[in-house]
């Protein structure tokens, strides 16, 4: 629950300094007149999020789950990763089947599995991804 509440105020700290920066601030209160071009943020470019072995979908709506996963899966596989866990919690198994929707699909599953119990259990799937170059369809192992 700690892990929630930490993750919920770091989201809205970023939102925060997002609606900031849109409002013409730049870093250090002074208006994004004076800011260089390249310090200015722009609210219609996506921003980029550093992308790690693992991926928390409790942050994300439920609709943009399919697509997100997919983004995921594709720039995980491009940056080396052998292994990712994707973090869809216990639930009634909606968000769980969903995400396995996509990694049945995706050119860039090996296999897919429940992550072991210290890991998330049936809360999170644990995905081994195929190296660069290789195709083929997932199993589930």
């Amino acid at each position: 629950m700690r892990s929630l509440a930490l993750g919920i105020a770091l989201i809205l700290g970023l939102w925060l300094v997002l609606r900031w920066l849109a409002r013409g601030a730049g870093p250090g209160g002074a208006p994004a007149a004076e800011q260089d071009d390249e310090d200015f943020f722009d609210p219609d470019e996506p921003v980029e999020i550093p992308i790690g072995d693992s991926l928390d979908l409790h942050y994300f709506p439920p609709r943009d789950v399919g697509d997100l996963v997919d983004a995921y899966l594709e720039a995980a596989a491009e940056r080396g990763f052998g292994e990712v866990r994707i973090i869809h919690g216990r639930g009634r198994g909606v968000q769980r089947n969903r995400v396995r929707r996509h990694l049945e699909r995706s050119p860039h599953v090996l296999a897919f599995d429940d992550a072991p119990g210290d890991r998330g259990g049936w809360g999170a799937t644990v995905v081994r991804l195929r190296r660069p170059g290789h195709g083929g369809g997932a199993d589930r192992r």
